[in-house]
């Protein structure tokens, strides 16, 4: 389940009159909240839609209007509640779990996000499904998932994003449910020494198929 994605230090700027002003306190945002689970035997998995706004995919001229996007100020965030379901059967064999998510940060301008100079003025595409992706691995012996780090995709260098911070030590056990936040660090916006980051949480449910 998607739960939420929360701004924690990501700015926007505006442009007035045409004129681009300083980094804002806000960001205006569009996403789509991926994850996929999948018996080992079967290969890699397909990453699928848990949460999706992309109005751009459905534009007929490129143009995204800034009710179309999410505007979230630093510190705050946005909450979800959809959700997919997948079946692993044969999980003794082994079963991986991807989380994956593409975010982009735009620009104002005027009434339309400034998709003309998407990519400049600390704009772009911060995370996409390819990379990073955070991998969980089913332990055989212990019947839980645990992190994957050494499968984990932990960068994208093309977009300079990485993930700065998960809970290293994240169990799930049949029956439980529990939520995971993954930090994202973008080092191509606003604070290029720093980076600016936002965080992704899923709720993870492990149940035996009825």
């Amino acid at each position: 389940m998607a739960k939420s994605l929360k701004n924690v230090s990501v700015k926007s700027r505006e442009a007035i009159f045409g004129i681009t002003g300083s980094p804002k306190n806000n960001a205006w945002f569009t996403y789509t909240i991926g994850g996929v689970a999948y018996n080992n035997e079967m290969g890699s998995g397909v990453i699928q839609n848990i949460e999706n706004l992309d109005p751009r995919s459905e534009s007929m001229t490129g143009m995204i209007y800034l009710s179309e996007t999410k505007d979230i100020s630093v510190g705050n965030s946005v909450s979800f509640s959809s959700q997919i379901v997948n079946e692993v059967k044969s999980i003794e064999k082994g079963a991986t779990i991807e989380l994956a998510s593409r975010v982009d940060k735009y620009n104002k301008e005027t009434w339309f996000a400034d998709t003309a100079k998407f990519g400049q003025r600390g704009s772009g595409n911060m995370a996409a499904t390819s990379a990073p992706i955070l991998k969980l691995k089913y332990d055989v012996d212990n019947e839980q998932f645990v992190i994957d780090t050494e499968n984990s995709v932990m960068s994208n260098d093309s977009l300079s994003t990485t993930i700065s911070s998960y809970p290293a030590d994240f169990t799930l056990k049949r029956g439980e449910i529990k939520d995971i936040t993954i930090r994202y660090k973008w080092m191509k916006g606003n604070d290029a020494s720093n980076g600016e980051e936002f965080e992704i949480t899923y709720t993870l449910k492990f149940e035996s198929a009825q």
